[in-house]
């Protein structure tokens, strides 16, 4: 790190929370998937072909800055863009995540923890 000339602060700390939401986001999509996949066999396919497509629409190798303005809109729609742009803010800048930011990351996770405790639900009823 200090090869780097990283600077390490107490923010980075912040990194723990957002990984951990971020994870059980990322779960609760892999459930839902999982469970559209029993009843629906073209959702792997599916989810084969919009992958890539979700990576290139993300910054992930790129900085948002570099799309105009009049597009970096529809880019906020993507539920990645969010949990990216705190753990940039975290790692890249070294300051504390955005509340915005991170409101939205937490109520998008709640969102799909629940539609995957529903799909679980509805998958014990069907089959017991």
């Amino acid at each position: 790190m200090v090869y780097l000339n990283l600077n390490v602060n107490i923010t980075i700390l912040y990194i723990i929370p957002i990984i951990m939401l971020f994870s059980i986001f990322t779960f609760s999509v892999g459930l839902i998937l999982g469970f559209l996949n029993v009843f629906f066999r073209d959702i792997g396919i599916l989810w084969n072909t919009l992958n890539p497509a979700l990576f290139y629409l993300t910054p992930i190798a790129y900085a948002i800055d570099i799309i105009p303005q009049e597009y970096s809109y529809y880019f906020k729609f993507n539920p990645l863009y969010h949990f990216l742009y705190i753990i940039r803010n975290v790692l890249h800048q070294g300051c504390a995540p955005e509340f915005y930011h991170s409101i939205f990351c937490l109520i998008i996770t709640l969102i799909t923890v629940c539609l995957s405790i529903l799909f679980i639900e509805k998958q014990k009823r069907i089959y017991l």
